[in-house]
């Protein structure tokens, strides 16, 4: 994202500066293949600094320890992730928890799992558009 020379910029809206000279504000497949591929690399250099940090010192997972899996910290983490990445503020007994803890659940171990549910909230549209 640092250099045209790949084009993954003018891939998610932005110029190249030879054949793209205005930006594009409009939400496409392309930017959703970007978008997900940003979201997935963010999302588990994140999980990694962040479990490689002190408890108190954590800004994302303030809820949890590494290897933590227990349903009611889980559910609680994924409800400040919702608050903190999304600005959403949601009930441990929601919907979009349900959904979130079964992405969780669906991983082979907790760092993996907390990396899918992290990625799949950086993948929201309302992260990098709105």
């Amino acid at each position: 994202m640092n250099s045209d020379q790949f084009g993954y910029r003018a891939m998610a809206g932005g110029v190249e500066g030879f054949q793209i000279t205005e930006p594009s504000h409009a939400y496409g497949p392309t930017r959703t293949l970007v978008l997900q591929t940003l979201a997935a690399e963010a999302a588990a250099h994140a999980v990694e600094r962040e479990f490689a940090t002190a408890r108190a010192k954590r800004r994302l997972f303030t809820e949890v320890d590494d290897g933590e899996a227990s349903e009611p910290a889980v559910r609680a983490q994924i409800v400040r992730l919702h608050e903190r990445v999304l600005a959403e503020p949601v009930a441990e007994s929601g919907p979009e928890v349900d959904a979130t803890y079964a992405l969780f659940k669906a991983a082979s171990d907790g760092r993996r799992g907390w990396t899918l549910v992290l990625a799949a909230l950086l993948q929201d549209p309302r992260v990098a558009f709105h």
